[in-house]
């Protein structure tokens, strides 16, 4: 399971799902680089967690915005 995703800001649209927020940052440059219209657009990182071992209910908290 991942533990960080990225996040459009505008329409909450899911760009990656990773481990690290080294590699989401990565590809959160590549991937502006590929869509120039939505450059400017923020970027909410993510850090995703499980707050039970046995149920599949997750709780985010925001980390960082690009």
């Amino acid at each position: 399971m991942f533990q960080y995703k990225a996040v459009l800001s505008s329409n909450k649209q899911i760009i990656t799902e990773d481990h690290t927020i080294d590699d989401i940052e990565k590809f959160v440059i590549g991937w502006r680089r590929r869509n120039v219209d939505k450059s400017n657009e923020k970027i909410e990182i993510i850090h995703v967690f499980r707050t039970n071992k046995l149920s599949w209910k997750n709780k985010e908290e925001l980390v960082k915005i690009i």
